[in-house]
């Protein structure tokens, strides 16, 4: 089943217009909730911000961990985790590539933060050993993103 197929059916438990309703009150585009409903694909950050309103797991297994809904997904947080992994892995960018199945050019792209679809995300994700939801991140700066700025300033670093 395509990642667009396992979305649709997850909306479906919902009226299009509900599903809308809770898509505008998340940010997303009322043309993109009307997409997915369809089971037309969408955008991977968008994509995963649905799973997370309906709690439907973008693989399409049961899962009971669910990040915040004040969170949204971080390309910048998932590439450097690909990074991380492809090189404790031993792998440049073109094995890394021929071991998930998608190209060079994409692995690039998702090490750079840039967007991708989500069926790339979601292989890239088990290469990763990561799950999706786990590249949530807070939508605003709150408690932890304050601090995490204040220890890695400039000024708190040259204190150190």
């Amino acid at each position: 089943m395509t990642p667009a197929a396992v979305l649709a059916n997850a909306l479906r438990k919902c009226t299009r217009d509900q599903v809308i309703a809770l898509a505008k009150e998340r940010g997303i585009a009322p043309a993109i909730a009307g997409r997915a409903y369809a089971g037309r694909p969408v955008n991977a950050a968008d994509h995963l911000l649905l799973c997370n309103i309906m709690l439907a797991d973008p693989y399409g297994t049961d899962l009971h961990r669910w990040p915040a809904l004040e969170c949204r997904f971080d390309h910048t947080v998932m590439g450097m985790g690909l990074r991380m992994r492809r090189i404790l892995n031993g792998h440049s960018n073109a094995e890394a590539a021929r071991a998930t199945g998608v190209s060079t050019a994409t692995i690039s792209r998702i090490e750079r933060g840039e967007p991708v679809s989500i069926a790339s995300v979601l292989t890239v994700c088990k290469y990763i050993k990561v799950h999706p939801l786990d590249y949530f991140a807070p939508l605003k700066p709150g408690p932890l993103t304050a601090r995490v700025a204040r220890e890695t300033s400039p000024a708190s670093r040259s204190a150190a």
